[in-house]
């Protein structure tokens, strides 16, 4: 779908892109609160102050988008590619982002996440955490076995 087309329909009321191709589009400034791009392509788009507000970005591709001072706040964003993605300033407040892939990703702070990983968290905080499980097994396990008719 060519820029154009998406406005036309934009401009009629329409919602629902899912699935759409958007790459390299410049939706810079746009209202587009609680529109679907749910599966849609947005990768190396220009979104920079966009409202976003309640829209559902779930599975979509924005890897390479300028989000800078977007709004994406009560966004749906499960699963979406923000690999090379800018999220300065943005506002994602009560964003639900389980599964969001970041990599080479620009936060909210300015932070960049150097290492591939998904929910928000490091490949080395998992790690930690299985680490923890593991070694809290390990107690309980030896604690238990003194006590054959507890465990």
């Amino acid at each position: 779908m060519d820029i154009e087309e998406f406005f036309n329909r934009l401009d009629v009321g329409e919602n629902d892109f899912s699935g759409v191709d958007l790459s390299g589009t410049d939706l810079s400034e746009v209202d587009l609160s609680g529109i679907n791009f749910s599966g849609a392509d947005l990768s190396g788009g220009i979104l920079c102050k966009t409202k976003l507000w309640g829209a559902d970005l779930r599975d979509a591709n924005l890897s390479g988008a300028d989000l800078r001072g977007a709004d994406l706040r009560v966004t749906r964003m499960e699963s979406v590619n923000l690999e090379n993605a800018n999220l300065l300033e943005v506002n994602w407040h009560g964003a639900e982002i389980y599964g969001a892939y970041f990599y080479n990703t620009v936060m909210p702070d300015g932070e960049l996440v150097t290492e591939p990983n998904s929910y928000g968290l490091s490949v080395q905080t998992y790690s930690t955490l299985a680490s923890e499980i593991v070694r809290s097994y390990k107690v309980f396990y030896t604690d238990c076995i003194g006590f054959n008719s507890l465990c």
